[in-house]
C-alpha cells in the first residue's frame, strides 16, 4: 500500500509536482490530491485530524489551520482509545492558532 517508491523518485528527479505522478501506479485504494481542486484542498486542509501517527511534522500548509479544537484531538487520548500524538516538529506552529499553542 502506498505510492509507488520508483514513482516519487521519478517525480523528484524531474523535480515534478506530484500531480504528475502516474495513477496507474496507485495501490487499489490509493488517491493523489492536488491543492487546486476543492477536493484536494479539503484532503489537505483536514489531514491532521483525519489520520493516525505518532508524529506531526509539516511540509508546508496554509497558516492557522488547526485551531484548539483540533490540537485537543492530537494531545488526549480518543474516545475509542487511541493514543494522543506524541511529538509535534516544532517548524508546523504556523499552522497553529495561538489558542491551540497553549
Amino acid at each position: 500500500e502506498g505510492l509507488d517508491h520508483e514513482e516519487l523518485l521519478r517525480l523528484v528527479r524531474g523535480k515534478s509536482s506530484i500531480a504528475m505522478f502516474d495513477k496507474t501506479k496507485l495501490s487499489g485504494g490509493g488517491v493523489v490530491h492536488t491543492a487546486n481542486t476543492e477536493e484536494g484542498i479539503k484532503a489537505r486542509e483536514t489531514m491532521h485530524s483525519r489520520v493516525e501517527a505518532d508524529a506531526f511534522v509539516t511540509c508546508g500548509g496554509t497558516s492557522i489551520t488547526i485551531g484548539e479544537n483540533e490540537c485537543k484531538s492530537f494531545v488526549e487520548e480518543a474516545k475509542d482509545g487511541s493514543k494522543p500524538l506524541l511529538i509535534i516538529e516544532s517548524s508546523s506552529s504556523s499552522l497553529f492558532t495561538s489558542e491551540a499553542r497553549k
